[in-house]
């Protein structure tokens, strides 16, 4: 796996070999912008993704995950736009870091949006609702999720049992 370079706090964007992300926070939410560099669009085309998430971020597949086939996550993570498997492991990790942090509970909402046909394809727009005057939190989870996300993308052509 290739060196990420970390996100800076004054960096509003980040490129990969794999995608871009763009940041576009505001006092009350963070918007982004992920535009997939590879043709890869869906985690179906990713099948250790399920279980690089059971080794890594277990806790995902207790979050709560609103889709239009009513799925819990640990379903509709076998086969969803990797915009939507980013939103939850950025969701999952703000939460993990407001707990270090000594909260005795923490609950951020996101939610994933994509129109193909007036963007291209393999854009997606991701609204979290944590607000930039926690810029160290996000930053901090956007960081870990980015290093997953490049962790699932790398690994789509290793057959899954490797990691069992």
């Amino acid at each position: 796996m290739k060196q990420i370079i970390p996100i800076q706090p004054l960096s509003q964007s980040i490129s990969s070999e794999h995608f871009s992300l763009r940041l576009s926070p505001t006092a009350y939410e963070l918007k982004m912008t992920l535009k997939m560099s590879t043709p890869i669009f869906h985690t179906c085309d990713l099948p250790a993704t399920y279980t690089i998430l059971q080794k890594i971020l277990p806790s995902i597949f207790t979050s709560q995950c609103f889709n239009d086939n009513k799925y819990a996550f640990t379903q509709e993570v076998k086969n969803t736009e990797i915009g939507h498997l980013f939103e939850h492991i950025l969701l999952e990790y703000l939460c993990i870091e407001r707990m270090n942090m000594g909260y005795e509970e923490a609950v951020f909402n996101g939610v994933t949006n994509w129109n193909w046909i007036e963007d291209p394809k393999g854009t997606f727009h991701i609204i979290i609702d944590a607000g930039w005057d926690e810029k160290e939190l996000i930053l901090t989870a956007l960081e870990k999720s980015i290093q997953l996300l490049h962790l699932i993308l790398e690994t789509k052509n290793i057959s899954s049992s490797i990691y069992n």
